[in-house]
């Protein structure tokens, strides 16, 4: 599982697994207060709070070109969960519609849709890219934890970036949400 909900998205958006080491994120003079960018390395950059970590070792990706990689972060207090996740598809030609790309993440990640409702679907641009914005929550209400999800799905070059975003349901704080989202940029 790689984008699912719950306490598997803890385990996952936190790099909390027994995959290896993770490598702390570098300062950039653009964040805001207690944010890092994020990214240069593996073609995007994005800004997450914290000590974000890096983790490129995981369960392999049917389709995709190599394991994909992975940046995760969670907010001081725990309210927030952030994920930015690369998919290397190589010379594979990618959707850029939002059905598509939802096809697409289902394709590499089948459980993001497990025991998930799809609230809503939409096309958006992310960091200048067509992409599609997908928002999540966890079928059961009384599940608790950060079970609503927002996922930006953008291809480019070859490559899927999906961020995503999670909190509490009815609790996601706009400003944290768009300070993630909008920071967004690829480098192809």
């Amino acid at each position: 599982m790689l984008l699912g909900g719950g306490a598997a998205a803890v385990y996952f958006l936190t790099g909390k697994n027994k995959d290896g080491p993770t490598t702390p994120a570098g300062t950039s003079v653009g964040a805001p207060q207690g944010w890092k960018e994020i990214g240069a390395a593996d073609g995007f950059r994005v800004q997450m709070p914290g000590a974000p970590v890096r983790n490129e070792k995981g369960e392999a990706v049917k389709g995709t070109v190599r394991s994909p990689v992975r940046w995760a972060s969670i907010t001081g207090d725990g309210t927030h969960e952030f994920t930015a996740v690369v998919f290397d598809f190589g010379q594979r030609a990618l959707p850029t519609d939002a059905a598509g790309l939802r096809r697409l993440l289902n394709e590499v990640d089948p459980s993001v849709f497990f025991f998930q409702k799809v609230l809503a679907e939409r096309e958006v641009s992310v960091g200048g890219l067509p992409g599609a914005e997908l928002e999540i929550a966890h079928e059961d209400a009384k599940w608790g934890g950060n079970d609503y999800m927002v996922l930006r799905l953008a291809p480019s070059g070859g490559k899927l970036y999906v961020l995503v975003l999670s909190a509490a349901r009815g609790k996601m704080d706009e400003k944290i949400k768009g300070t993630f989202f909008d920071s967004f940029r690829a480098a192809n």
